[in-house]
C-alpha cells in the first residue's frame, strides 16, 4: 500500500487551469496465478557394478500454456476535493498470457546396496505455476 499526494489539473474551456491536491491510497493487488502439471514417463534397465547412489535424469520439455484471467470489477475510494470520498467502479478486462515452452528434468534417484540391476518404468510429475504480472488500482481509507 502506498499513500500518494496527487496534484490534479484542468483546462477550463476559456478559463484558467484549475489545480487541486488531494491524496491517494494506491494498492497493490496480485493477479492469480496458474498452475499446470506436466508428467513424463521415465524407464531404464541397466546394470550397475557397485553399491551407491544413481541418478537418472530425463530432459523434458513442456508445451506453451495459455493462462486466462477472466474480467473482474474492481471498486476503490478516492478522497477528491474537499476531502469528499469518491466511489469508482473500474472493469479491468479479461487477461489472456501465452507462457513459452519450458524445459524441465524429470529426476530418478535409486539407491544400491550391492551390484544389481535398475529396472523401472515410472511417471515423473512436475507442477508448473504461471504467474500474471500484477496490476495495481487506487483505494481510499
Amino acid at each position: 500500500m502506498q499513500s500518494l499526494d496527487v496534484l490534479e489539473c484542468m483546462q477550463i474551456s476559456n478559463g484558467p487551469t484549475v489545480c487541486q491536491e488531494h491524496p491517494e491510497v494506491w494498492i497493490y493487488a496480485q493477479s492469480p496465478s496458474s498452475a499446470r502439471t506436466a508428467s513424463a514417463v521415465c524407464s531404464t534397465r541397466t546394470s550397475v557394478a557397485a553399491a551407491g547412489v544413481y541418478v537418472f535424469e530425463f530432459p523434458q520439455r513442456a508445451l506453451p500454456a495459455t493462462v486466462r484471467i477472466p474480467a473482474r470489477t474492481v471498486t476503490y475510494y478516492v478522497r477528491g476535493p474537499g476531502g469528499r470520498r469518491q466511489t469508482t467502479t473500474t472493469t479491468i478486462t479479461e487477461t489472456t498470457t501465452v507462457f513459452p515452452e519450458r524445459h524441465w528434468t524429470a529426476t530418478v534417484t535409486r539407491n544400491c546396496a550391492r551390484p544389481t540391476t535398475i529396472n523401472f518404468d515410472v511417471i515423473v510429475k512436475k507442477i508448473m505455476y504461471y504467474i500474471i504480472p500484477p496490476f495495481s488500482y487506487p483505494d481510499g481509507p
